[in-house]
């Protein structure tokens, strides 16, 4: 049975779980039905936090190809299916949690590690596979290779290694490690604490972020303050 998506609203927070067989393998049809629900949390300005979590033993072991044989065209299909999720996620505009346990490898450690916070247990493993079996991870390296130290992120990839946690939280792939037993209790935790935060203070600070890769230092600072400012002024006048 392909990997499938339940999702629960209790405004202002939202969790999505992925649910099935075979460690949440993510198919194109999960990618899709993901996709989606994501789009649609996002039309929903009540909602401030959004937990991603998984059901069993693992997170997620990777992306289930069905392109093989294809040709080109049926892998560049696939690939937007993964990459659409990836923004769909990005672009949700309250605050992203990743509940991490177990396995995370390839495309489930890519979409875990795009949220704004990535909770994980003490003993979760997590790893880029891609490169070991003959695959170019560049949808990987579009988004990390910005994120991440370009040494430990190219050891990772060319190795194919698996991280423990605490390695993770040293490269910045990780936020908190929290032992296995407490990481429902703690990412639920996370998301009440964000979820009673300033709903506009949360949304400028993240569009401000995912404004920065794109400015010199400079005109960062420049446009800070005009938010800053302007938020400020909002707040005095109720």
């Amino acid at each position: 049975m392909a990997t499938s998506v339940r999702v629960e609203v209790q405004a202002p927070s939202a969790s999505i779980t992925l649910h099935g067989e075979e460690g949440n393998v993510l198919t194109s049809p999960t990618f899709s039905e993901l996709a989606r629900t994501l789009r649609e949390l996002a039309s929903d300005r009540t909602l401030r936090v959004l937990r991603l979590q998984a059901a069993g033993p693992d997170f997620s072991l990777g992306r289930r190809g069905a392109a093989a044989g294809k040709g080109a065209e049926a892998f560049q299909e696939e690939f937007r299916l993964v990459q659409a999720c990836n923004e769909a996620l990005a672009e949700f505009p309250g605050i992203t949690v990743a509940a991490v346990q177990g396995r995370a490898f390839g495309a489930g450690l890519s979409l875990a590690g795009r949220c704004d916070v990535v909770l994980a247990a003490e003993d979760a493993r997590l790893s880029f596979p891609e490169i070991p079996q003959g695959i170019a991870p560049t949808i990987v390296l579009s988004y990390f290779g910005k994120k991440l130290p370009a040494k430990p992120l190219i050891h990772m990839l060319l190795t194919g290694r698996e991280i423990d946690a605490n390695e993770a939280q040293r490269v910045g792939l990780v936020s908190e490690v929290v032992p296995a037993s407490e990481l429902g209790e703690r990412s639920e935790a996370f998301c009440t604490h964000v979820a009673h935060l300033d709903e506009h203070v949360l949304r400028l600070c993240k569009g401000f972020l995912g404004s920065l890769e794109r400015m010199t230092g400079e005109d960062a600072a420049a446009y800070g303050i005009a938010l800053l400012s302007i938020a400020m002024e909002r707040k005095e006048q109720g």
